[in-house]
C-alpha cells in the first residue's frame, strides 16, 4: 500500500522520536559492554537494529496511518470532482442550454458541488490535525489548509449574490451590480480553487506523473469554461446594446422626442 506523504511523515517522526528516546538506553549498554571488552559486538548490533527499525512501522500505528491515507485520498478525489468537474459544468449549463427551468438545474449543480467540497473540506482538516493524536503539531497553519479554508468561506456568498442577481434579472431584464458580483466572484474562486488542486498535490508530495496529469486536465477544462464564459458574455452585451436602441427607436416620434404616457 502506498501511504500518503503525510501518512509516511507521522510513522517516521513517531518511529524517530522513540528510537531517540532509547538510544540513551543502548548506547549505556553499549558502554558497559566495552568496558568489559564487548563494544564492537555492542556496537555492531546497535547500528544493524537502527537500520532494521527505520524500516519498520509500530504495528499500533497502522490503523491511524490508513485512515490518514484513504482520508488524503478521498480529500483529493472530491476536491478534484467538485472544482474541476462540477462548478464548471454547473456554469457552462446556464450559459449552453436553452430549456425551461435550466437555471435551477444550474443551482442544483452548485449546491451538490459546494456540498462536495464542504466534505472534502472535512476530511482535509481530519488530516491536517492526525498528527496531534501523536503529539506531533497540526498542519492546518501550513499553505494548502490554510487557501483551502479560505476558498471554501468565499463560496459562502455565492448562494446569496446569485439569488440576488436572478431576482433582479427577472424583474428588469438585465444584468445588475449583483450580476456582476456573482459571475465574477465566481471565476475567481474557481481560477484559484483549481490553483489550489495543484498546490495539494505538492502538499502531499503525488508523483510526478499525477502533478503533470492534473495540470494538464484542470488546465484545459479551465481555458474551455473561461472561453466559453467571456465568450457569452460578449454575445449577451451585443445583444442586449441591439435590444435597447431597438427599444428607444420604437419610443421616439419623428420629431425626435420621446413620448410622455404612452402604453
Amino acid at each position: 500500500m502506498k501511504l500518503s506523504a503525510l501518512a509516511v511523515a507521522i510513522a517516521f517522526i513517531t518511529i524517530a522520536s522513540a528510537q531517540e528516546s532509547g538510544g540513551s538506553g543502548a548506547g549505556g549498554d553499549d558502554a558497559g559492554g566495552g568496558a568489559g571488552g564487548g563494544a564492537g559486538g555492542g556496537a555492531g548490533g546497535g547500528a544493524s537494529g537502527g537500520g532494521a527499525g527505520m524500516h519498520m512501522i509500530p504495528p499500533a500505528l497502522i490503523p491511524l496511518l490508513n485512515r490518514v491515507n484513504r482520508a488524503t485520498i478521498a480529500h483529493g478525489t472530491i476536491m478534484c470532482l467538485a472544482f474541476v468537474i462540477f462548478f464548471p459544468a454547473g456554469s457552462l449549463i446556464i450559459r449552453l442550454a436553452r430549456f425551461k427551468g435550466v437555471v435551477y438545474v444550474h443551482a442544483g449543480i452548485q449546491m451538490f458541488a459546494y456540498m462536495m467540497a464542504l466534505a472534502g473540506m472535512g476530511l482535509g482538516v481530519y488530516v491536517a490535525n492526525a498528527p496531534t493524536k501523536l503529539g506531533i503539531p497540526s498542519q492546518i497553519h501550513k499553505y494548502h489548509p490554510i487557501i483551502g479554508l479560505t476558498i471554501i468561506s468565499a463560496l459562502l456568498f455565492q448562494p446569496a449574490l446569485g439569488a440576488l442577481h436572478h431576482a433582479v434579472y427577472v424583474r428588469e431584464g438585465r444584468r445588475s451590480i449583483w450580476s456582476i458580483l456573482h459571475v465574477w466572484w465566481g471565476r475567481v474562486i474557481l481560477t484559484f480553487a483549481i490553483i489550489q488542486g495543484g498546490l495539494g498535490l505538492k502538499f502531499a508530495d503525488n508523483t510526478h506523473g499525477g502533478k503533470i496529469a492534473y495540470g494538464v486536465v484542470a488546465g484545459l477544462i479551465w481555458v474551455t469554461w473561461l472561453s466559453v464564459a467571456v465568450w457569452h458574455d460578449m454575445k449577451k452585451s451585443k445583444t442586449q446594446v441591439v435590444a435597447e436602441k431597438h427599444s428607444d427607436s420604437e419610443e421616439m416620434t419623428p420629431t425626435g422626442k420621446r413620448e410622455v404616457g404612452l402604453a
